[in-house]
């Protein structure tokens, strides 16, 4: 064996060791408060799943997930909760579905970087961003889940492994509504990969309706598909809220945008379509700096080439802050998926400021409405989280484009010779 490549093998082995190492800590010290609305949620919806089973439960309960989560509820009532003692105090354990995601994830990473010949200790700094696990640790959330099938979806499309990708992709619209916002970019994804070749679309399309048919068989049998849609179209304006606590766009033009609702108008329109076109108008301006770059660089975007995935992580990761600070009705939590994405960006492509500076201001963010640690809230300025958020976006759009506009072609080998095994 080569020094190097049994370096890198080191290296591998001692970033998931250190990986689960940390998971061990946080699951020893898994706190039994969280968000309570959230957790009084997660009993409502586990008591109905074990009085009416799956196929009813939305029948029963006002359920605002689609069903991947409600299954992973279900199965971990009947697998994790003892019986013999109070159902209330054991709702740390609810944590613990998104902790083995999270597992699964910081467990993944370390392999898939040394596939990419990208030292595989770089995995650890998505470890060292509190707020993604925060988000689990201290809230009680379940964001880190679709987050980790849309990473993989992206991932198995920069591999031209189309179906793949779509499948994981249907898994996170299955499991987070507000995934919805990712699919432009991937059907643009798929498209410059699968090309002309109706065979791969045809299979494609297959593999996803056999998924969807799968996940929602339950509830065709018990004719409750209805129900599960519902869950679907009402999650939009179900809070009209200006902003649901995330510190947004809305925080520079109200002291307080939760008590405002979004159907006030302002020059003929509602504040609500406001913030749509602000999102549409980002969206496209995004969009067609992607294709403008898939355009420049077809030649080289190959798997092997760790740039190419790295500008499509960061588009995505343009994608979920404009979803997060433009629209109405935003919650804090919103802003989980961009942040991974340039954790990923930051690990391929070696820029680190603009992670470090949008993972700070998701933190305070979640902190700031939480209250999770004793600080005092003038920590937790809105307006300050806001313009921290808006310039990571401006330097974001900045870096897009003048990669997208750049007429040299991505060079194929980019792997550093300190990191090729």
């Amino acid at each position: 064996m080569k020094p190097n490549s049994a370096l890198t093998g080191n290296n591998l082995w001692i970033s998931i060791g250190v990986a689960v190492l940390f998971h061990g800590v946080l699951w020893w010290c898994m706190p039994n408060n969280g968000y309570t609305t959230d957790l009084n949620c997660w009993d409502w919806w586990r008591d109905t799943i074990y009085q009416y089973g799956f196929a009813h439960c939305y029948q029963y309960a006002t359920i605002e997930y689609p069903p991947v989560f409600i299954y992973l509820l279900g199965l971990w009532r009947w697998l994790i909760f003892d019986f013999s003692q109070p159902l209330y105090e054991q709702r740390y354990l609810y944590k613990y579905i998104p902790w083995c995601f999270s597992l699964a994830g910081a467990v993944w990473l370390p392999f898939y970087l040394q596939h990419k010949r990208i030292n595989p200790v770089k995995s650890l700094l998505l470890l060292g961003c509190v707020g993604l696990w925060y988000n689990f640790f201290a809230w009680g959330q379940i964001d880190v889940i679709h987050t980790l099938f849309i990473t993989l979806a992206v991932c198995c499309a920069a591999g031209n492994k189309p179906t793949a990708s779509a499948l994981f992709f249907l898994l996170a619209l299955n499991t987070k509504v507000q995934t919805v916002v990712f699919v432009p970019p991937f059907l643009m994804l798929w498209a410059t990969i699968v090309k002309g070749n109706t065979g791969v679309w045809v299979k494609t399309l297959l593999a996803a309706a056999a998924l969807q048919l799968l996940l929602l068989l339950p509830f065709l049998i018990s004719k409750a598909t209805l129900k599960v849609y519902l869950a679907y179209a009402t999650s939009v304006d179900r809070y009209d809220y200006v902003s649901f606590f995330a510190f947004n766009l809305w925080y520079w033009f109200f002291a307080n945008p939760y008590t405002e609702s979004d159907t006030l108008l302002w020059n003929f329109l509602s504040l609500k379509q406001w913030g749509l076109l602000l999102l549409f108008a980002n969206m496209a301006v995004l969009l067609t700096a992607f294709g403008v770059f898939l355009f420049n660089h077809k030649a080289s975007l190959t798997e092997s080439n760790r740039q190419y995935l790295a500008h499509v992580f960061l588009l995505f990761a343009l994608v979920g802050i404009a979803f997060f600070y433009f629209p109405t009705q935003m919650h804090e939590r919103y802003l989980h998926p961009a942040v991974a994405f340039l954790g990923m960006f930051a690990i391929l492509e070696r820029q680190y400021g603009l992670f470090a500076f949008i993972s700070l201001a998701y933190l305070v963010n979640l902190e700031a409405v939480l209250h999770f640690t004793p600080l005092p809230y003038w920590h937790y300025l809105p307006a300050l989280v806001s313009g921290m958020v808006l310039c990571s976006y401006v330097y974001g759009v900045y870096l897009f484009y003048h990669i997208a506009l750049s007429p040299a072609p991505l060079s194929v080998n980019l792997l550093p010779q300190t990191e090729r095994p």
